[in-house]
């Protein structure tokens, strides 16, 4: 048996809190704090603060409705080993006034209008709140100290988070709150998340205020289906672990608040967001370690934003952006994963993309507007398949002069217009099949003209329909 102080926290913090008394158990500790049903095994470790008084642990998990729950103060409990479920319609949770720990999950769903009866609650080991259409404040929380997860899942009538203070939170921040009456993030005070930070579904959200002290998010950032936002002001991140998702957010007009984002270490996906009109807010992003998907932004018309990006690990794919007219804003990316350009009804050229020397795979589909594939020039070798599918304006597959090399499939199918095919000559060598098929104004002439110039084709070669 050991114990320690943990140091006290200023009131410029926030209010003060009493020392924490550490207590570390072991199996078999005959220590009068710790009944013999509270004995798992392994290691357990308890804290107390002072008002607590002294610690009486309910091994294994329990729920409010469990018979002798209401008698817990009158026996001396003040906490739960496991996890401990609370689903009332009472109007508070008073009977609970003598809780201080859960050492697993404390969850609490139900009609309760208020939380009062857990301001002696020290510690808990993830926090989960769901389902409770009367709170307005999480105030009696003060003080808790959540030790990994914490989820705020539909409190449609939450107006503000002060009360939940986590200076640093060792798992997952997911707010998913649907309420019309939470403005900002204010009340958090984190500097700190370990795991995932999501905040979605929060519809009168105006302001990501509260979380100006973060540079670093472990694990995703998840900013989606929030459609009170109009940027991002209150982001300060500098890095995210895993992926970013800004997705669904139907007045974002502007990715302001990530100007001091520099590297993404999963995939960085921007769709749905119906009022975006260009990738500014973006300027410090260098990094990108797995791929770039910008997706189904009615409105955007440009990529500017991107000037800084440098290192693109994975795939870059531009695709059901029907206002998009121009990737000219693009910075050199050299050698990329899969290019998928598709769907993008306004764009009339593949201008931008010069810097693109190598690709994975290569797949141009249905942008009705493009003439040729100008932009393309400085691309050699794929290492997979190249697809040029569906567009009724497409001419001409200039722009492809310098491709010599294609490690699978070449197929160029169903293009309305297409004459040309002269500029491809250059191609070598195709590793797998060579389809031409249903350009109605080519001519199966052409085509084969254009097979007999490939030295090589490893697989199928079949011309139709042209």
């Amino acid at each position: 048996m050991r114990g320690a102080e943990a140091p006290q926290r200023s009131s410029a913090d926030g209010p003060t809190l009493h020392p924490v008394l550490i207590l570390l158990s072991c199996v078999g500790s005959d220590h009068p704090l710790v009944e013999p049903e509270n004995r798992p095994g392994g290691r357990v470790e308890f804290h107390a603060r002072m008002g607590c008084g002294e610690l009486k642990l309910k091994s294994g998990s329990v729920e409010l409705t469990d018979p002798d729950v209401g008698l817990w103060c009158s026996k001396g409990y003040t906490g739960v080993q496991g996890d401990f479920h609370i689903d009332t319609d009472q109007p508070d949770l008073s009977s609970l006034d003598c809780l201080c720990q859960v050492g697993g999950e404390l969850s609490i769903t139900g009609t309760m209008t208020s939380l009062r009866g857990l301001e002696q609650l020290e510690r808990v080991g993830d926090l989960t709140i769901e389902g409770t259409p009367s709170l307005t404040t999480l105030a009696p929380l003060s003080g808790l100290e959540v030790e990994d997860d914490i989820k705020l899942v539909t409190m449609r009538l939450l107006a503000s988070l002060e009360g939940l203070d986590q200076p640093r939170i060792r798992g997952d921040l997911r707010l998913l709150t649907e309420s019309i009456d939470l403005r900002s993030l204010e009340g958090l005070g984190v500097e700190e998340i370990q795991g995932d930070l999501e905040v979605s579904w929060t519809s009168g959200l105006s302001s990501l205020e509260g979380l100006e002290q973060v540079r670093e998010i472990g694990g995703d950032l998840n900013i989606q289906y929030d459609n009170g936002l109009i940027d991002l002001t209150g982001l300060r991140v500098e890095h995210v672990g895993g992926t970013v998702r800004i997705g669904n957010n139907a007045l974002l007009e502007s990715l302001d608040g990530l100007e001091t984002l520099e590297q993404v270490d999963g995939w960085f996906f921007i769709q749905g967001n119906d009022s975006l009109v260009t990738l500014q807010g973006l300027e410090g992003l260098q990094v990108v370690a797995k791929a770039l998907q910008v997706d189904q932004n009615d409105n955007l018309v440009s990529l500017e934003g991107l000037d800084a990006l440098h290192s693109l690990g994975g795939n870059l794919e531009i695709l059901y952006n029907p206002s998009l007219t121009t990737l000219e804003d693009l910075p050199d990316l050299g050698e990329i994963g899969i290019l998928q350009i598709s769907n993008n009804d306004a764009l009339t050229t593949l201008r931008g993309l010069e810097g693109v020397r190598g690709s994975t795979s290569v797949r141009l589909n249905s942008n009705d507007s493009l003439i040729d594939l100008e932009g393309l020039d400085g691309l050699e070798v794929a290492q997979g398949y190249v697809v040029i599918t569906g567009h009724d304006s497409l001419e001409s597959l200039a722009g492809l002069e310098g491709l010599q090399r294609i490690e699978s499939d070449l197929r160029v199918e169903e293009n309305l217009v297409l004459v040309d095919l002269t500029p491809a000559y250059g191609v070598e060598f195709v590793s797998g099949n060579l389809k031409i098929l249903d350009n109605p104004s080519l001519g199966n002439a052409a085509a084969w003209d254009f097979v007999e110039h490939v030295e090589h084709v490893g697989g199928q070669v079949q011309v139709a329909g042209n």
